[in-house]
């Protein structure tokens, strides 16, 4: 199914954890899909089904209820990194959160892109983590990019200027 049209049907969702949490809707429905093609069925902290302790990054959460769930993961990751959105926050910062949500071993570590926000894009080549710690710099992601499914739901680039 067409992500505009996943986030269209469930924009009343998307905008109720918006609420909670600060987060552009538009940012949670592309990290959703990222993490799972927007199964309700499952965590937004890392994809696992819901209803069952979580065994991978953040280990040992449960939840019911995606609703609930998403808004522990965005919160605690805006608690636990020192960042905080808003609606009216740039491409730019969600950019950055979004990178920071997934992790930061791609620049720390790897001096690169992260492929989790800016696959398909010409900021990304290769290199991908294919799991934790594990590293290929060869290994091409395919699956969607944050920045390539936010801007399309309208999600204007800012403009600035140096």
């Amino acid at each position: 199914m067409e992500f505009s049209k996943i986030f269209t049907e469930n924009k009343g969702t998307y905008e109720e954890i918006a609420n909670q949490t600060g987060v552009p809707p538009e940012l949670i429905a592309a990290i959703h899909y990222r993490e799972s093609g927007c199964n309700f069925e499952t965590y937004l902290h890392n994809g696992q089904s819901l209803g069952k302790p979580t065994t991978i990054v953040p280990k040992g959460r449960i939840f019911n209820d995606f609703t609930e769930a998403a808004i522990d993961a965005l919160n605690s990751e805006q608690k636990n990194k020192g960042i905080s959105l808003s609606e009216e926050d740039s491409i730019e910062m969600m950019m950055l959160f979004a990178e920071l949500y997934n992790g930061t071993g791609y620049t720390d570590y790897r001096n690169t892109a992260s492929p989790y926000v800016y696959s398909g894009t010409d900021v990304y080549i290769s290199g991908k983590y294919a799991s934790d710690g594990e590293y290929d710099p060869e290994l091409v992601d395919k699956q969607p990019r944050i920045y390539l499914l936010v801007i399309s739901l309208g999600k204007e680039v800012s403009d600035e200027k140096e």
